[in-house]
């Protein structure tokens, strides 16, 4: 039969191994965190790009309509349509 103090150690020793195995997933688990936060900022670095460039083509985009918009109309001539005659 065992002692009181054989079963304090071993559950003790029970103890001492549960909490390295939580100090190591804790370890492991910071790192991950450490990992997506990086992530996660270079997502936003990119994601700033992206709105950059989208900015920059509507901007190109409004000023080529107004420019299309303001071209001159073909004058009656030769590069004008010709009207069927009925």
């Amino acid at each position: 039969m065992l002692s009181n103090k054989t079963y304090f150690l071993e559950a003790m020793s029970k103890q001492k191994a549960i909490k390295k195995g939580l100090k190591k997933d804790l370890e492991v688990y910071g790192n991950k965190v450490k990992v997506l936060e990086n992530t996660i900022s270079s997502l936003e670095a990119q994601n700033k790009q992206l709105n950059n460039a989208n900015t920059k083509l509507i901007l190109e985009l409004k000023e080529s309509a107004t420019e299309s918009q303001k071209a001159p109309e073909p004058k009656a001539g030769k590069g004008a349509p010709k009207k069927a005659a009925f």
